[in-house]
Formats: structure tokens, sequence, C-alpha cells
């Protein structure tokens, strides 16, 4: 008779669930966006094209952070037959303690790097998001830069932090 592993089962539906929401928010984000995709504007980072491609992001923004918990939440499950594998291995702790251990380790830290990575991004791409629709971006200089002529430093920046964020 065959034994199940639920947890490895659930681990592998949530990462591929995952998947298939990131999958439908990069559709969402190329297929709209490559109306007005030009690399040249964006290596000068072009306000209105920022401006743009941001109006994309939010509509993918749910899909998104769905697709981000998800995928946090599967790492932590597959942290359990992870565990179960090494203890069974052991016999139960009573062969090859360090080995094991080590296995132990180094299991759970990478679950942790992953969770804190996802969890850290979703919180920076609604920052983001939020920063997008709640706040001015064109004009932060006062002195130089009015509601009809903009400097748009706030979008350039935003830019250039979602790039450093995102890779």
């Amino acid at each position: 008779m065959i034994r199940i592993a639920w947890s490895c089962v659930l681990a592998a539906l949530f990462s591929v669930l995952s998947d298939i929401l990131m999958f439908g928010a990069f559709s969402i984000h190329r297929n709209k966006s490559n109306a007005h995709n030009d690399w040249e504007l964006f290596k000068q980072l072009d306000p209105t094209y920022i401006q743009e491609d941001w109006e994309v992001r939010r509509e993918m923004f749910p899909l998104e952070v769905s697709a981000g918990i998800f995928n946090a939440v599967s790492w932590v499950i597959l942290c359990i037959p992870l565990l179960q594998v090494t203890w069974h291995l052991s016999n139960n702790g009573s062969h090859l303690v360090g080995l094991h251990s080590g296995i132990v380790v180094l299991a759970l830290t990478g679950v942790n790097a992953e969770f804190i990575s996802h969890v850290l991004f979703i919180g920076s791409f609604s920052t983001m998001e939020w920063l997008t629709s709640d706040f001015n971006l064109s004009v932060w200089m006062d002195d130089t830069s009015t509601e009809e002529d903009p400097d748009n430093i706030g979008w350039r920046s935003l830019e250039v932090t979602y790039m450093s964020i995102r890779g």
C-alpha cells in the first residue's frame, strides 16, 4: 500500500498555485505593457512611461501578492516533510545525529530565508502600490516645479526602488 505524505502534496499544490498566479500576473503585465514597451524610455526613466507601467502593475497587484503568500506558505509546509525524512533517516535520532542535525539546520535556515524574502517583497510592493495611488509623486521640488511643469522625481525614485527590490 502506498502512503502519501499529504504535507508534500499540499506544499506542491501551493507552489503550483503560486506559479499559476505569477504567470497570470506576468501575462497581464506583458500584454498591457507591450503597447508602450520602449527600452530607451525605460533607461531614461521617462515619467510618463513609468506612470503607465504602474497603472498595469496596480491591476496585477492582487495576483502577485496572492502568489507571494502561497509561495511563502508552501515553503513553510515543505519544511514538515524535510524534518520527517531527516528524523526517519537518523533512525529516530540514533544514527549520524550530527549529519542529520546539519540537514535540519540547513532546511530551517533555507525555509526561513525564503519565507522572510517573500514577506518582505509583499510588504514593499504593497507600500509602493500605496505610494502610487495616494501620494503626489510628480511635484517634489517646490522652487523649480509646478503642477503644469512637474519634476517627477517621485516617479523616478519609485521606479529605481522597484528595480532594486524586484531585481
